[in-house]
């Protein structure tokens, strides 16, 4: 039979295909490795037994750095800034002078404030001296009132007057006693005129000494209101006296305040670190004129230790609370770099309410900065435990795979096959996961070599390595 060119050119692909299929044939054999189509050799997996533990649950949190003290160096009196005292951006410590102002106007003030202070204290001596004087003068002043309440002279014109007064009764019974005889004519007439006379005579004494009397009942009156005249006068210069001491150690102590103040001024004049930190550049020039206040000469900022502040939910806080809550949480901290700080963090505080903006509460965490790597400004990662699980089935997360969104582990049977199953997972910790659903104690998941093995495929178990310290 003879085929046309189209017939062969179909034909001949086939006729080809047929020899090259039987030479294969014939070229394999017991030499040559193995029958045809031979499956490949199980692939080798790491496996691990889920086991139960103890864990302790994690939260982490951005958190800011924060200076513990942060201050602006002002000057508190006006001046010339004189001098600086520290380098730019250096350490400086608590009481370390830090700028001074020119003292010269300060001193001034001072040396008239003690001037005035001296004057104040002669004023006390001269007004002490003054009371003295009014005391002496009071002294004398009671002592002629005395004398005046206790005059003798009506003592003694009394006297006189009660003598003066029996002798004129004694010249009245005389007279009495010749009468009668003078009209029997039993005494000369002279007789009886001489008793009347003595008598005259006694009643003009009497008379005179009673005027006397009267006379120095009312000089004694008079002296007595003039003593105490003076009494009252002098008394009142005392208490003047006096006044003005009070008023005198009144100017000493407001003039002794005035020096104080001028020693403060002067005081203030030399600013000081308030506390050890890290001090910034310097905002002014040597000889700037400073009005008290209103310039920045720099900041400070504590440096050790160093406070981390972030923010949790409100669930969060909840959860906290009604646990063991913020105080005994133990806090790291991880920098920005991904290293984690050696130094373990201690609770300081929350706000006093949530940011009604983003419902989170502000939290503020103290860190221990003993070198310095941690600034003020800076950003980091705080790790705060939330609660512990006892008896928690725990598995790596490495294991996990997603299968149709799903979380999902390859189960090792007995006949060393693996069958996917879904699972439900818990808190992370670390690099694992804790199981809520799905698994058992005990169970064997594959660890490594996922992308090695299908559903109800064949593997070689190997127990995972535990890994290098």
């Amino acid at each position: 039979m003879i085929l046309k060119k189209k017939q062969l050119r179909f034909c001949l692909p086939l006729v080809t295909a047929l020899i090259l299929s039987g030479c294969g044939g014939k070229s394999q054999g017991p030499a040559g490795g193995g029958a045809a189509g031979a499956a490949p050799p199980p692939p080798s997996v790491q496996v691990a037994k889920v086991q139960k533990e103890s864990v302790s649950v994690f939260n982490e949190y951005s958190a800011a750095l924060k200076a513990v003290q942060t201050v602006e160096v002002r000057t508190r009196v006006s001046g010339t800034l004189e001098s600086v005292h520290f380098a730019e951006g250096a350490m400086v410590q608590a009481g370390q002078t830090l700028f001074q102002l020119d003292p010269a106007p300060f001193y001034k003030d001072i040396a008239a404030a003690e001037a005035t202070l001296a004057k104040a204290q002669a004023g006390v001596s001269q007004a002490q001296g003054s009371v003295s004087q009014a005391r002496a003068a009071l002294g004398q002043a009671q002592a002629r009132l005395q004398k005046a309440l206790t005059q003798v002279n009506l003592q003694e014109s009394q006297a006189d007057l009660a003598r003066a007064k029996a002798n004129l009764d004694a010249a009245e019974r005389e007279v009495q006693r010749y009468a009668p005889l003078k009209a029997q004519g039993a005494v000369p007439g002279q007789q009886y005129d001489r008793a009347v006379d003595a008598r005259d005579v006694a009643k003009a004494e009497y008379d005179a000494v009673r005027a006397q009397v009267q006379n120095t009942r009312i000089d004694d009156q008079a002296d007595v209101g003039v003593a105490r005249a003076d009494v009252a006068a002098a008394q009142a210069n005392v208490e003047s006296a006096q006044a003005a001491v009070e008023a005198a150690h009144a100017d000493v102590q407001a003039a002794r305040n005035a020096v104080d103040s001028a020693n403060l001024q002067l005081s203030y004049t030399t600013i000081k670190a308030p506390f050890t930190g890290f001090i910034s550049r310097v905002r002014l020039d040597q000889g700037t004129m400073i009005v008290q206040g209103n310039a920045v000469l720099a900041n400070l900022s504590s440096a050790n230790p160093i406070y981390a502040e972030f923010s949790i939910s409100e669930p969060e806080y909840l959860a906290f609370k009604e646990g063991a809550g913020f105080s005994t949480a133990p806090l790291a901290l991880t920098l920005s770099n991904g290293q984690a700080y050696p130094e373990e963090g201690q609770f300081v505080m929350t706000e006093n309410q949530l940011d009604t903006a983003t419902g989170t509460l502000l939290l503020r965490a103290r860190f221990e900065n003993p070198d310095y790597l941690l600034k003020p400004g800076g950003f980091a990662r705080v790790k705060m435990k939330e609660h512990e699980m006892d008896d928690a089935l725990v598995i790596p997360q490495k294991a996990i795979f997603s299968n149709q969104s799903l979380s999902s582990v390859y189960v090792l049977k007995s006949d060393n096959t693996v069958d996917p199953r879904t699972i439900k997972l818990g808190d992370r910790v670390a690099d694992k996961v804790v199981v809520t659903e799905g698994l058992k104690e005990g169970e064997s998941i594959v660890v490594d070599g996922l992308q090695k093995v299908r559903p109800g495929a064949t593997v070689v178990p190997e127990t995972e390595k535990p890994k290098a310290s």
